[in-house]
């Protein structure tokens, strides 16, 4: 099957008044190579009909029925699985496209700029029908520099103000899908977009933001947070948004990162957190008397009492959680008692550290007791080498000695033998010289004897 360049994916629920209007924006799109994928999470009303009432009419729509309400994140997560698409569009079922191009332009824009993800411009349909244009004073003012790397691409949407909303993006889905593998099984309907877009831009690496003319229109007033008259449970639900800081410290520590980048996300959560505190405090103010107390219960289950101090002091001066003074008493003890907590686990982790290094001298100590035995075995080896060196050495002087004995023998002898041949040199010397005279003495004879005979024959000739 040939795989489509754009996916839809648009989470459902209880929404039949506004979805045909929101369908209808995306199959009269002019750009047709598309998939939607409707996730149907288990509504009461008629929006599952109307979703296969048209996946029948276009064979590009295919939905999912949830059996019960999972929220936002668990939709959108079901139906970034199913996509195949390159690229990933999410639509707010209550929400629609802007205009027949917009797929396109989308795809275009994301297709030349190269990156990860794309942001473009939306506009507001109000109540009332009219619409306005979001300009660079609302949340969804477009950062048009071009940002490369993950933690510099969550920064800038997330420590900078940006948002992180991610109806006005398109994604490629390889990012998506790598983000759903970390991304829990929770029931979430506030502040869901933070959560998926922190992980989604973590496997990102490259941002642009385009100022176009409005791709979405986003309808104000209508969606599954909104209130006008602020209850508990929806309260209790955005005090739990700061969970979702936990949960990316999960996902981060699950990562390898240096120690430089574990401080600068470890800087941005901590910031992510106060927005969250801020965002609460100013629903607070809009509650009944009669859900104070237990708010206030919510607050400090889900924030630490310092954060609250520092915006109440900073912030929220006039709110009534500041003006009374058993609530403001019960807040100094929290403090304190988050204090001696944090003191106590200095405490702790000093304890632990005191362990590893007591834990570390044992084993230098058992390392020095096995090089000892090694060095007593050297020494008695050693012991055992000299004893046998002395031996030998006694065994070499009574060789000496006996050597010097026998030299002393053979030297005696050599002079004995030393005189014994010189006095027979001497006597052969006069044997000899006695022999020589003698022998002259012939010759002598012998000489006269000759000339006398020469003397003769000559004398006869004669």
């Amino acid at each position: 099957m040939k795989m489509p360049k754009i996916s839809v994916l648009v989470p459902v629920y209880d929404v039949e008044k506004y979805l045909r209007t929101c369908l209808d924006s995306i199959i009269n799109q002019t750009f047709k190579d598309i998939e939607v994928i409707l996730v149907d999470d288990g509504s009461t009303d008629g929006s599952g009909v109307i979703c296969d009432d048209y996946a029948k009419r276009d064979k590009r729509i295919q939905v999912v029925h949830k059996p019960k309400n999972e929220g936002s994140l668990l939709a959108r997560k079901t139906a970034a699985l199913k996509a195949r698409g390159a690229y990933t569009v999410f639509i707010d079922s209550d929400d629609l496209l802007s205009n027949p191009d917009s797929l396109q332009i989308m795809y275009d824009a994301i297709s030349s700029e190269r990156v990860d993800i794309l942001q473009f411009s939306i506009e507001f349909l109000h109540p009332d029908g009219s619409k306005t244009v979001a300009d660079d004073s609302t949340w969804f003012k477009v950062y048009t520099e071009k940002i490369i790397g993950e933690v510099n691409i969550i920064k800038t949407c997330i420590d900078d103000h940006y948002n992180w909303c991610l109806s006005n993006k398109i994604f490629k889905t390889s990012i998506c899908k790598k983000a759903c593998k970390w991304i829990k099984d929770i029931y979430l309907i506030t502040a869901e977009d933070c959560y998926a877009y922190f992980i989604t831009a973590f496997y990102a690496n490259t941002f642009k933001g385009l100022k176009t003319v409005p791709l979405y229109t986003y309808r104000q007033g209508s969606g599954v947070t909104r209130f006008k008259n602020l209850q508990l449970d929806r309260f209790s639900m955005f005090c739990r948004e700061n969970l979702i800081v936990g949960w990316v410290k999960e996902f981060l520590s699950a990562q390898k990162l240096t120690e430089t980048y574990k401080q600068i996300y470890k800087e941005i959560l901590e910031n992510l957190s106060k927005r969250f505190l801020h965002h609460t405090l100013w629903r607070y103010d809009q509650l009944e008397n009669k859900y104070i107390k237990t708010a206030q219960d919510y607050i400090f289950k889900y924030f630490h009492a310092t954060d609250v101090f520092e915006i109440l002091h900073e912030t929220f001066s006039q709110l009534r959680i500041s003006q009374d003074k058993q609530c403001h008493d019960i807040l100094t003890i929290k403090q304190d008692i988050e204090r001696y907590q944090q003191t106590e686990q200095g405490l702790r982790a000093d304890i632990e550290a005191h362990q590893r290094t007591e834990q570390g001298l044992r084993e230098d100590i058992a390392k020095h007791k096995q090089v000892e035995q090694g060095l007593r075995a050297d020494i008695e080896r050693h012991q055992q080498t000299e004893q046998g060196l002395r031996s030998d050495i006694a065994k070499h002087i009574k060789t000496e000695l006996r050597l010097n004995q026998r030299i002393t023998f053979y030297d005696d002898r050599l002079r004995q033998i030393k005189d014994f041949n010189i006095g027979r040199y001497l006597r052969t010397k006069v044997l000899s010289k006695v022999s020589v005279g003698k022998a002259r003495e012939r010759l002598k004879d012998q000489y006269q004897y000759q000339k006398h005979c020469y003397r003769l024959i000559k004398k006869g000739g004669e």
